[in-house]
């Protein structure tokens, strides 16, 4: 019965996408102001366990760089199908200016983007 269960809950994942979440991004329509080399995190909801990831559109790395990226589960059941997750990506600003960041939802096999995130940072 619990492989049953386990299966519905995976053809309901790729059936459905687990793409119906709102963005839950701590920073959604504010503009984040941070000192040089201070990092900030940017906060997502997402389904990675239905192969579900965000990404970053490219920057220039010696403006704006990646310091880490975590994803914590927020299902009371880690590691079954379909669970949600909130991906932290921790960044850091390298020079004084303002930026505006894309991120992107998306499984990384298909070209289909499920969802866009635009962050505007101030690097003072």
């Amino acid at each position: 019965m619990g492989l049953r269960i386990l299966g519905f809950l995976f053809v309901a994942c790729i059936t459905w996408g687990c793409s119906s979440y709102p963005d839950a991004t701590s920073i959604h329509g504010t503009v984040i102001t941070k000192a040089v080399n201070e990092p900030f995190e940017l906060k997502f909801e997402g389904c990675p366990t239905c192969g579900y990831s965000w990404f970053m559109e490219p920057v220039d790395t010696l403006k704006i760089s990646v310091v880490n990226k975590t994803v914590q589960s927020t299902n009371p059941n880690p590691g079954m199908v379909g669970g949600n997750a909130i991906e932290i990506w921790t960044l850091a600003g390298h020079q004084r200016g303002e930026y505006q960041l894309e991120f992107y939802y998306k499984r990384p096999w298909l070209d289909t983007i499920e969802k866009r995130q635009r962050v505007k940072v101030v690097i003072n």
